[in-house]
């Protein structure tokens, strides 16, 4: 696994952090990268953003509509077409 080295902290940051770590019965270094990767899975995008991605995917939604429904009899009858084909198995 990496690792990173943080230098010049302030102080009072790191106080903090050691704070939080104890509280939270986590390592100084657990408490760090529990907070990084809550910061960096936020969603920031506005409320507007996140309006326009939910229209695309739902007009992508709508075009594909029908794409995926295949009749499986008719792909396995045109698959089989002109064949000697043993339904049954072995």
């Amino acid at each position: 696994m990496s690792s990173l080295t943080l230098k010049d902290i302030p102080p009072e940051l790191l106080g903090r952090l050691r704070e939080r770590a104890k509280q939270q019965r986590r390592s100084l270094s657990a408490e760090a990268l529990t907070i990084l990767e809550g910061e960096l899975c936020r969603d920031y995008r506005t409320s507007e953003e996140r309006a326009a991605t939910s229209a695309l995917w739902a007009a992508i939604a709508g075009e594909s509509e029908g794409l995926f429904d295949w009749d499986v009899d008719a792909i396995y009858a045109a698959r089989t077409f002109g064949r000697d084909v043993d339904l049954e198995g072995p």
